[in-house]
């Protein structure tokens, strides 16, 4: 049970960093409309 109890960290560890980029690119999908007028002075 010892040995679980280490995977536990490291599970949550890999799920946390594998869902930090999803949650990033699910929210610059939603801000990517709302912020279209500095988008297109810059191109």
């Amino acid at each position: 049970m010892f040995l679980l109890h280490e995977y536990d960290l490291f599970w949550a560890f890999l799920i946390i960093s594998s869902v930090i980029p999803i949650l990033a690119f699910f929210i610059s999908g939603i801000l990517a409309p709302i912020r279209e007028g500095p988008e297109k002075l810059s191109s």
